[in-house]
């Protein structure tokens, strides 16, 4: 399923299962009634997020008994892929012996010098993902699994390999389309991702070319 923007929305389960993996993540959260993130390392136990702060910091008022938002993310530049999972809950400081014994086993080696022995935990009691993905070519099924050798938009052969040492792209010096093909799938790069890309001035360089030419 997608929302109105395009944007692939993530099940819950699927949210949860790229929230297990741990590592780093932010906390959002209001400190002297001004907005404040705060990057920490995580786990989770039972689905909720877990992760370790020091008494007397900043973070550890802030999150005290208030409901917080968590979010962890990842990217992919080259392809113009994204995702990230967002977590809405209130927050609790582990003091039960048992939950506090499953804490302390967790991989949460703190980062932070100084003395980081107390335990936070977030309910996912609102749990939301976005990805941002690309949809295949219409005629992805008829698509070469090697490079391209016309447009799938517009099936001109004007095509230009762009690079920057990794996976070639495709750029169309007559409709301005850029494409990638992965595992034997064609994919368009929308335009509006170009400013964020390492192939940009490439691109650039592509699209004088066709006027020059005369292509289009």
């Amino acid at each position: 399923m997608r929302d109105r923007r395009g944007l692939e929305v993530l099940p819950r389960e699927e949210c949860l299962r790229r929230l297990g993996r741990g590592g780093v993540g932010r906390v959002a959260v209001s400190v002297g009634a001004l907005p404040a993130i705060f990057p920490v390392n995580y786990a989770t136990l039972d689905g909720d997020v877990v992760f370790r702060s020091g008494p007397g910091t900043k973070l550890t008022a802030a999150v005290r008994g208030a409901v917080v938002a968590f979010q962890i993310d990842d990217s992919d530049a080259f392809g113009h892929t994204a995702w990230s999972v967002m977590v809405v809950g209130p927050t609790h400081e582990v003091t039960e012996p048992g939950e506090l014994a499953r804490a302390a086993a967790l991989p949460l080696a703190s980062w932070a010098p100084g003395d980081n022995d107390m335990f936070v935990r977030v309910e996912s009691r609102l749990v939301t993902g976005r990805a941002l993905t690309h949809t295949p070519a219409r005629d992805a099924e008829q698509a070469p699994p090697g490079p391209l050798h016309a447009c799938p938009g517009c099936g001109s052969d004007a095509l230009v390999a762009v690079s920057d040492g990794d996976e070639p792209n495709s750029v169309c010096n007559a409709c301005y389309a850029c494409w990638r093909v992965a595992m034997g799938t064609v994919y368009e790069l929308p335009t509006a991702t170009c400013p964020g890309c390492r192939l940009v001035d490439l691109c650039g360089a592509a699209r004088p070319a066709a006027v020059t030419s005369g292509a289009g």
